[in-house]
């Protein structure tokens, strides 16, 4: 609940508000682990939110995610929710830093933007909605709530060494796994930030590996992404100008 209550406060712009329902939703996975309790999520928060700021926070954040949500101006309408392993994942937006920076321009998440206008690459910036109807593995959805927790992280700061650093720690727990759409928004989107920190081996490298994910991914993303993740390639490995490192 926590997870996806964080992607509909991404969604209406509430950044902080949705890192802190994400780092709840990651501490009370951790929790439950470390217990090896078999209670259900209500009863597991009520036994450790004493002790967790973090998983209060979420949880107020919850009760009050109407409050959130009903405040949303007509221009940013919420958009619709995707699960880890769903077909709207696939359609899952891209979009330039440079949009991402101005509030006023905001897409439907079913659109791929491709223009280069800018010479800005493009970033996976939709967090990925986890369904309690689908079982997921434990390093999988824990690996999602870190890119989550990476992408709004980014989203606010394209600097941010915390966001490349959470992006990998996700990644790393991907380690062995099927490539999907995760793992693909990953080195995209780590890739996006060693270009805009001026790492150009770093892109390279993650350039290399999304296009070697591209030929094995299958069914894992749409054409259209396809298509834009090869524009993403060719124009981060061949821009017209190098990144400059962050001060």
């Amino acid at each position: 609940q926590y997870n996806n209550a964080g992607v509909a406060c991404t969604d209406a712009g509430y950044h902080k508000i949705a890192w802190e329902l994400f780092k709840g939703a990651l501490e009370l996975r951790l929790a439950m682990e470390r217990s090896g309790s078999v209670m259900n999520d209500d009863e597991f928060v009520l036994a450790v939110q004493k002790d967790n700021a973090y998983i209060q926070k979420a949880e107020t954040h919850l009760r009050n995610i109407t409050n959130y949500i009903k405040t949303i101006p007509s221009s940013l309408p919420m958009t619709p929710e995707c699960d880890a392993d769903s077909d709207a994942v696939r359609n899952a937006p891209f979009t330039s830093m440079a949009q991402s920076s101005g509030a006023q321009v905001r897409q439907s998440p079913m659109e791929c933007h491709l223009t280069d206008d800018d010479f800005s690459p493009f970033l996976f910036r939709r967090p990925m909605r986890l369904s309690p109807d689908i079982k997921v593995p434990t390093r999988k959805e824990s690996a999602t709530v870190i890119f989550n927790l990476a992408l709004v992280d980014h989203l606010k700061n394209r600097y941010s060494e915390q966001a490349v650093q959470l992006y990998e720690l996700a990644m790393t727990l991907l380690t062995g796994d099927i490539v999907d759409a995760l793992g693909i928004a990953l080195m995209n989107n780590i890739g996006v930030w060693c270009f805009e920190n001026g790492d150009m081996d770093g892109t390279l490298t993650c350039m290399g590996h999304l296009s070697n994910f591209l030929s094995s991914c299958g069914s894992s993303i749409s054409q259209e992404q396809r298509d834009g993740l090869h524009a993403n390639i060719l124009w981060l490995t061949n821009p017209p100008f190098a990144a400059s490192p962050a001060a």
